[in-house]
């Protein structure tokens, strides 16, 4: 073979390798399924939120978390507008919860902290106190720290809707 066929082969496997590692590396598959990646922009912010949609993964939630990255959540996902209500049961880390109404806007931000050792009858609860489709948790104070309140409108992806 000569000099030249063996570039155009080396360019060509080249080429396929590199496509091939972008198709698989992607993790932008959000979709309405539980531990689904979601990135969604908040007042210019990117927010990776693994989803929450079953009524399992939606308990279970982020008990045991031991560590959420800046920009890192959860959103969990309802077929129906009603009103939430969330604590902090097996939650080790402190978090903000953002309840989103259907239409992307923001109800109601809480900051939540974790209350280990107690009783599940003496924990707090915390409702959305409106009827809302969404709730976000993000590490505590990230809401605040970028900006975002009750007027802010998140672009909820259309997989999610």
């Amino acid at each position: 073979m000569n000099k030249k066929k063996k570039i155009l082969l080396l360019f060509v496997i080249s080429f396929f390798v590199f496509s091939l590692f972008m198709l698989l590396g992607k993790n932008d598959k959000c979709d309405k399924k539980d531990n689904a990646i979601c990135t969604v922009k908040v007042e210019g912010h990117k927010l990776e939120l693994t989803v929450a949609y079953s009524i399992e993964a939606q308990m279970r939630g982020l008990m045991g978390v031991t560590d959420l990255k800046e920009g890192q959540g959860m959103i969990f996902l309802y077929d129906t507008q009603q009103v939430l209500s969330f604590w902090m049961k097996n939650t080790l880390i402190p978090l903000s919860i953002a309840y989103v109404k259907s239409d992307g806007q923001i109800a109601a931000i809480q900051e939540m902290y974790p209350e280990l050792g107690k009783p599940d009858w003496e924990l707090k609860s915390y409702p959305s106190k409106e009827i809302v489709k969404y709730a976000i948790e993000v590490p505590a104070g990230w809401f605040e720290k970028v900006g975002v309140n009750h007027s802010t409108k998140i672009k909820i992806p259309k997989a999610l809707r």
